[in-house]
């Protein structure tokens, strides 16, 4: 174990001598104490702080004890071993932190915007340029976490790009071609299918883990002007083809080419993966929208695509469902945001010393709603502990209604004004938006990380800009679009700091920084480094 000698060591000798006289601990050196602390979790470990003398001197003084409390409460998980001390790390860690409370950036460069194809996931901001048919990636940097700017291109030659998805930490490049959508004179047939490619992020090449370098997907139909939502998770590849057949969500283990759920049904209007096995559904029905999710993994077998509400009341399926509607209002759209997927962790060459922890994950749903000709939006922030608390794995129809739910375990706001464009306006538990406040066009972070809050509840030490410690539960009044007003409690906390922005430019979130994408005729990113 990586561990320093304690602050404050003679009186630690003594507090030791003291307490071995009635104890077991007599019987153990210090040093083995230590290793046995370093090994329980933070909540144990501030438990044992309050057991004895020596143990709170122990916690408070030995820096890998307290680094593994820091962690947890600024909700990261400890990086790969590497040359980067306990020590070192928890100062990187407090540096790091501090820079979030404080909304300072390190650093601030503008790039170009090309093109009109683009993804940000997991620290790479990628761009398509379609004059060169190549890929323009950067990894964005950051000081505190020992991470540094790299700017790289893969040559695509010959392919139709249509959309396109990454996961850095597999060096994995996804693209999604029509091969024959965008050319005359062809015939329907031709136009059922989509290729989907499995490349090498850093040379383009087929993706060596890959057992098919590409896979053919075919529509039951014709259409040119499908879209697509890709999400990458693991082992498994989820795309949403949005078309005028109706929607139609498939799910592939991208290793071994095999189809582990195909889905359709216009009612499915977007998606998310929650835990490595299951995918959560927004559905859009006349019999009550919402949150559909999926065991794909243990899902019963079945030959080709099967309906959505075939497989609606299926074993290891279940339904949260959102308020109750007015009778006058209707939704039209919902949408699921969430950065990044469960089990992503850091490519392992980048030796970062902390990452996001896995469990410290945050949903941002939309809702928009027509009432009376009037188009209404609100926003549901819900934690990923809230639904998976709930799964009851083996059930059959597993119905939550909002009661059981949502009060407690989510809160709900009016839209801020979050860009439907430029979506990645969350990352772990943080989201971001641009707002004019009064008169100041502002950047305005939410964070739902519940132990930083408590710990912030617990500081004098209150930075200026934290505008926000919500605590307390807030009312959606119905405005005519629910049969009452809506009462949400999940506690957050605000931080928020003026820069000069313009009406049409947007606000983007990662793991180290906020991208202004300027809007208008600019055309530019602007990365702030934390």
């Amino acid at each position: 174990m990586d561990w320093q000698w304690p602050r404050n060591a003679e009186a630690l000798q003594v507090a030791y001598q003291s307490d071995i006289k009635h104890s077991s601990l007599s019987a153990l050196p210090m040093e083995l104490v230590i290793d046995i602390l370093s090994a329980l979790d933070f909540r144990s470990l501030l438990t044992c702080r309050r057991v004895c003398r020596l143990f709170h001197m122990l916690v408070h003084d030995c820096t890998a004890l307290q680094y593994c409390i820091e962690l947890a409460v600024a909700g990261m998980e400890d990086g790969p071993p590497s040359s980067v001390s306990a020590a070192e790390r928890l100062n990187r860690l407090r540096q790091y932190k501090a820079a979030w409370d404080s909304l300072k950036w390190v650093r601030d460069e503008t790039i170009d915007m090309s093109g009109h194809l683009w993804e940000l996931y997991g620290g790479v901001l990628a761009q398509y340029d379609s004059v060169g048919q190549s890929l323009n990636f950067r990894q964005l940097p950051s000081d505190s976490r020992g991470i540094e700017c790299q700017v790289w291109s893969v040559e695509i030659l010959g392919t139709r790009l249509r959309d396109f998805a990454m996961d850095p930490s597999q060096d994995l490049l996804v693209l999604i071609e029509n091969p024959k959508g965008t050319n005359w004179g062809i015939s329907r047939d031709e136009l059922r299918f989509s290729c989907i490619h499995f490349r090498n992020l850093r040379t383009g090449e087929a993706h060596p883990s890959a057992r098919l370098a590409t896979i053919t997907h075919e529509q039951d139909t014709p259409d040119a002007l499908v879209k697509y939502t890709l999400q990458v998770s693991g082992d498994h590849i989820g795309i949403l083809f949005h078309h005028q057949g109706g929607n139609e969500l498939l799910i592939v283990e991208w290793k071994t080419g095999q189809v582990k759920m195909r889905v359709f049904g216009d009612e499915i209007r977007s998606f998310a993966f929650l835990t490595d096995q299951h995918v959560m559904i927004a559905v859009l029905s006349a019999m009550g929208s919402h949150l559909l999710v999926m065991d794909f993994k243990h899902a019963p077998e079945r030959p080709g695509r099967v309906s959505l509400e075939d497989v609606g009341n299926s074993q290891g399926v279940s339904s949260f469902y959102f308020p109750r509607l007015s009778y006058a209002s209707t939704i039209i759209e919902i949408t699921i945001r969430s950065d990044p997927a469960p089990s992503w962790t850091p490519h392992p060459n980048l030796q970062i010393p902390f990452f996001t922890a896995r469990d410290s994950r945050l949903y941002v749903i939309t809702i928009w709603v027509e009432n009376h000709a009037q188009m209404l939006s609100v926003v549901l922030f819900v934690p990923s502990s809230t639904l998976i608390s709930r799964l009851n794995d083996g059930r059959f129809g597993d119905h939550h209604p909002w009661e059981e739910w949502g009060p407690r375990g989510t809160r709900m706001i009016p839209s801020p004004g979050h860009s439907f464009v430029w979506v990645c306006y969350v990352f772990g538990t943080k989201f971001v938006v641009h707002r004019q406040l009064g008169t100041t066009p502002s950047i305005q972070v939410y964070d739902f990380n519940h132990l930083a809050l408590q710990q912030a509840l617990g500081s004098d030490n209150v930075p200026s800009n934290m505008t926000e410690r919500v605590v307390w539960s807030s009312v959606v009044h119905n405005y005519g679009v629910f049969s009452t007003a809506v009462s949400t409690s999940l506690p957050y906390l605000t931080r928020t700091t003026p820069l000069q922005l313009e009406s049409g430019d947007a606000v983007m979130c990662s793991e180290d920084s906020l991208i202004i994408v300027k809007g208008n005729d600019e055309r530019q990113f602007r990365i702030l480094t934390f």
